[in-house]
């Protein structure tokens, strides 16, 4: 017999998922020590970069409009909301940045990796407040289940991570 899903927990799992591996491609990248290849070193930084920002993509203009919309918030929840909006401005910044200088005509793997590893420690006390404010127990008092479910399906896919 299947055990029913949480769909709480699931998206919980999900979120703690990406954050991990956003968090190995920006440390891979700040490992990179200037005798690397430049070539690997700037596929890397475009895709971690770009994959920052289609993470934040779907919370900032999907996951956190849904559950401003679809939810039960508190003022404690919005706030919550605005300060990962604010961080995912900041972040944003620094990432185009990542990105600007990996597209440059002649990018310097010095400052890939310089930028890699801001964000890295940028991204840190973010994901770890994100994951403390979208816990189970915490979402659960955001939104109802069946909301939550069709939040995810309106996003094209489970809850988003």
């Amino acid at each position: 017999m299947d055990t029913p899903h949480d769909p709480y927990a699931d998206h919980h799992a999900g979120l703690l998922h990406v954050h991990r591996e956003l968090l190995a491609l920006f440390d891979t990248l700040r490992a990179t020590w200037e005798h690397m290849p430049l070539k690997p070193t700037v596929e890397l930084a475009l895709g971690a970069g770009n994959a920052l920002l289609g993470h934040h993509h779907r919370e900032s203009e999907g996951l956190f409009p849904g559950l401003r919309r679809y939810g039960r918030l508190r003022s404690a929840d919005v706030a919550f909301l605005d300060a990962r909006d604010t961080e995912h401005r900041a972040l944003h910044g620094l990432c185009v940045r990542l990105l600007d200088s990996a597209r440059a005509p002649h990018p310097k793997v010095s400052e890939l990796v310089l930028l890699g590893g801001q964000l890295a420690d940028a991204m840190r006390p973010h994901f770890a407040d994100e994951e403390a404010g979208l816990a189970p127990e915490r979402l659960r008092l955001m939104i109802a289940p069946d909301a939550l479910v069709e939040l995810g399906r309106t996003l094209g896919g489970p809850p988003p991570p």
